[in-house]
């Protein structure tokens, strides 16, 4: 019998750009919102009656800060079945800076404590949050998530007086210093209000007015119910955080889409794979011969628990084989050598390579514990496939026997659960 010298084959292997894999992943573009600059808006206190009425107590100012914490790129990685009530993102103390208010006084001091800022009597900053549904937190794009708020006074003036109320102050709770308290779902109704005023100071027929206090405002993502992951997170409504200070109402300090919510998943680590086959020196006493099984390691990277991560192969040659192989050809797209394939087997069993069999691989990955941990893909695990030659006949090329170099190349698909 003839001597058949083949040399080394190589398999290519990739994730198909029309895969399930690589249509639903994607890590590296944000949608991203511009933050807002910083912003002080400016008042005078004046005293309503006394001695001096219409003459200004105190200067004052309301400064906000200027971090959108919703507008800060981040991926959250959260499966369907998290449990309601997790909170999926803590923010802490969310503006990176102070509400804080500010009142100078101008020396002047009254026979009365009555003031006005000229548009408000009784607050120099008023803060209205608005839930919706019945269900605590401001309600997002996606219903199955809520932005729950919590304020912390850093510093009060002595004489000031900063309240947290539900609904139309059916019931109200005085703020003290270090002390946390819940800006969404108290009290009946669906807002929130907390209000601010600075009073005067002073006794009998002596009163002057200044002082400042500062706020800290914290926040979380909860999960409230099934998630439908839009492609951006954001607020429904402008206002549903709103500060009214004298001089202006701002709205919009929760506006951005930087906060991405997305399903666990699995990728390959490396796209392309090039399997070297070895020589091999054919001279069977019987046909079909199987040449030795060489490794074909697959890692997955994943991004959170898959219970089943699948793959399928697709032969990409010109004239697929019927045994559902590898086919090969002298060089990529060349002419097709036939009398020999590639089989691929996985757990010692053949893979029918026929872009329709899919092999379950079971489970890759691990549960998050932090869903929004860097990297996105911190799991890692081997799909341990093989693959070997399979002579079936004298191996000829447009008829004629053939040795020398041989490929075959397949797409890979990889899909999961």
């Amino acid at each position: 019998m003839k001597k058949n010298l083949w040399h080394p084959a190589s398999i290519n292997t990739k994730t198909n750009r029309y895969s399930f894999l690589a249509c639903a992943i994607a890590i590296t573009t944000f949608l991203t919102a511009s933050t807002a600059q910083a912003a002080v808006y400016y008042y005078n206190r004046t005293w309503l009656n006394g001695s001096y009425p219409g003459y200004v107590a105190a200067n004052c100012y309301v400064q906000l800060p200027d971090q959108r914490p919703m507008a800060v790129p981040r991926t959250l990685v959260v499966s369907e079945d998290t449990p309601n009530n997790t909170v999926i993102f803590n923010f802490g103390e969310m503006f990176g800076a102070y509400f804080t208010t500010n009142c100078v006084s101008t020396g002047s001091v009254n026979t009365t404590a009555g003031t006005t800022n000229g548009t408000y009597t009784y607050w120099d900053m008023n803060i209205l949050i608005t839930a919706a549904g019945g269900v605590e937190g401001i309600q997002l794009n996606d219903p199955g998530l809520r932005l729950r708020l919590y304020i912390t006074p850093a510093a009060l003036d002595t004489y000031s007086l900063p309240v947290v109320a539900a609904g139309a102050y059916s019931s109200s709770t005085r703020m003290f210093v270090n002390q946390t308290y819940k800006l969404t779902g108290i009290g009946s109704g669906n807002t929130t209000q907390v209000q601010y005023l600075l009073n005067p100071h002073g006794g009998g027929t002596s009163w002057a007015l200044g002082g400042w206090s500062s706020f800290a405002i914290s926040g979380e993502i909860v999960k409230v119910g099934n998630l439908t992951y839009p492609a951006a997170l954001s607020t429904v409504s402008s206002s549903a955080f709103s500060v009214r200070t004298p001089p202006a109402v701002i709205n919009g300090m929760l506006d951005g889409t930087g906060i991405r919510v997305v399903r666990p998943s699995c990728v390959l680590n490396t796209t392309d794979y090039t399997i070297p086959m070895k020589s091999w020196f054919s001279w069977p006493s019987s046909l079909p011969a199987y040449g030795p099984k060489e490794p074909v390691n697959l890692t997955i990277k994943c991004s959170g628990k898959m219970n089943h991560v699948r793959f399928r192969f697709e032969d990409t040659g010109s004239s697929p084989s019927s045994t559902k192989n590898v086919t090969l050809y002298d060089s990529l797209g060349g002419t097709k050598i036939t009398g020999v394939e590639i089989e691929m087997l996985y757990n010692n069993s053949k893979v029918n390579v026929d872009s329709v069999t899919k092999i379950d691989a079971g489970s890759f990955g691990q549960a998050k514990s932090n869903f929004w941990a860097t990297p996105i893909y911190d799991s890692f695990g081997t799909a341990a496939f093989q693959a070997r030659y399979v002579q079936t006949a004298a191996i000829k090329k447009s008829g004629s026997n053939y040795t020398g170099p041989i490929v075959g190349k397949v797409n890979m698909y990889v899909t999961y659960d």
